[in-house]
């Protein structure tokens, strides 16, 4: 007697087993749709203009793309934990502007400015989510006016002028100006913030705690989809979540604890 293969039950229709890339294009849809509208205005503006495509012109604009990029990926983890920052480029004008009063007019080292512009990012920072948490101001209400003051700081260092480095300091400068690898060297530092910000938001706690979407998600799985029972283990389910999120526990709590 031959035993007969045993296969596991089918999947059922609309289940991810049986529409995965289905599932993965509704996922994506919104990240392809981008895509796609970028690649149609770089084809319009290159048969608008010839000069879209010639190599000084594509790494000035990766250049900048990078530069943005950068800028971006802090606001991007503010808006998914629900907040929103008005000031980041108040606080990166007031860096730069810093860096170069300092080197230029105080004596003070290019290591030395660069350093005191990060800590005084950093201060700003942590004035502005101090200002949130403990006083309760709206984090709209906090970023527009720190936006509007440290513009105008850095109004008074510059008196309205431009300030710069004036021909020194090339290895500094080489960090945003230069060409490393056939690319200018933003694109290399955004990279590496991309590949450094995508893995702490996609394989460490830390998301979990500072998105409510993916502590619902993480909830429904483990203990809405199990029970027989939905409303109390909706209930059971929110309130599980709840405790998590306060005392910052992992998911695997809250799989243990929400087992019916």
């Amino acid at each position: 007697m031959t035993d007969l293969p045993v296969s596991g039950p089918a999947p059922r229709p609309g289940s991810s087993a049986a529409v995965p890339a289905a599932a993965r294009f509704a996922k994506m849809k919104k990240e392809l749709t981008m895509l796609a509208v970028l690649i149609g205005l770089a084809i319009i503006t290159a048969l608008l203009n010839a000069v879209f495509l010639n190599p000084d012109n594509l790494r000035n604009t990766i250049r900048h793309i990078s530069l943005i990029s950068l800028f971006a990926l802090g606001e991007a983890v503010v808006i998914i934990a629900g907040g929103i920052d008005l000031s980041v480029g108040s606080v990166i004008c007031l860096s730069a502007v810093t860096t170069s009063y300092l080197t230029m007019f105080t004596g003070v080292g290019i290591v030395g400015a660069a350093a005191i512009a990060i800590c005084l990012s950093l201060v700003i920072g942590l004035l502005q989510g101090l200002v949130i948490t403990w006083l309760g101001v709206q984090p709209f209400v906090v970023t527009l006016g720190s936006m509007l003051f440290l513009r105008g700081i850095a109004e008074v260092l510059t008196g309205g002028t431009d300030i710069g480095f004036h021909g020194e300091y090339p290895g500094f400068r080489f960090l945003g100006e230069g060409i490393g690898f056939g690319m200018p060297m933003p694109f290399w530092f955004a990279l590496v913030a991309i590949a450094i910000t995508a893995f702490l938001m996609h394989r460490t706690i830390s998301t979990w705690r500072i998105c409510p979407a993916r502590r619902r998600r993480s909830a429904r799985r483990t203990s809405c989809t199990r029970s027989r029972r939905p409303c109390s283990a909706a209930a059971r389910c929110w309130a599980v979540a709840a405790r998590c999120s306060a005392s910052s526990s992992a998911p695997a709590s809250c799989r243990s604890r929400s087992t019916p």
